[in-house]
């Protein structure tokens, strides 16, 4: 094991930047808390939303170390939510019927998905409810957010009005 070790090590520093001690150290503390594993069910992906949203509240408190273990969890979140999720337009025939799954499914509220895209809460319900369309900016948003392929969000039904810029929440 030693000399997979060593071999590991030479071939990693020559390609990757070294981390510090300290960067060192939190990236190992958080792959000990919660280790970094392939996500294979809907459990391990609530807990590591969970670990997720936590590490992008602390702000200021990652080092380098940390925020590699953060886009890591990121990527490994994206690929079990890409998997789990690549079916959706054959299972659902409208975006919002996608969406409305979607936000069931997560740990998010339609506020916090609102607030994370950029409008308010009322023209997500709205949305939801078939009363809206969303724009192309606020879609790309919800893909994004998701993790899903771009064309998710594009059927609105016909009665739906586009939000007007007044409608969208400003930065």
């Amino acid at each position: 094991m030693k000399a997979i070790l060593s071999q590991i090590q030479s071939t990693t520093t020559a390609s990757y930047p070294a981390f510090s001690t300290t960067e060192e150290k939190q990236y190992f503390e958080l792959c000990k808390a919660f280790p970094l594993a392939i996500i294979e069910t809907d459990h391990h992906n609530t807990a590591a939303l969970k670990v997720l949203a936590e590490l992008a509240r602390a702000e200021g408190v990652l080092n380098n170390g940390g925020i590699a273990y953060l886009k890591t969890l990121s990527k490994l979140i994206g690929d079990f939510e890409s998997e789990r999720f690549k079916d959706l337009t054959e299972t659902f025939t409208t975006g919002p019927e996608v969406l409305s799954y979607l936000i069931e499914q997560s740990t998010m509220s339609q506020s916090d998905v609102a607030r994370a895209v950029g409008i308010e809460r009322q023209n997500l319900s709205n949305y939801l409810h078939g009363r809206r369309a969303l724009s192309k900016e606020v879609r790309l948003k919800l893909c994004a957010l998701f993790n899903l392929k771009t064309d998710v969000f594009e059927y609105s039904p016909t009665r739906a009005k586009p939000l007007t810029p007044r409608d969208q929440k400003l930065p």
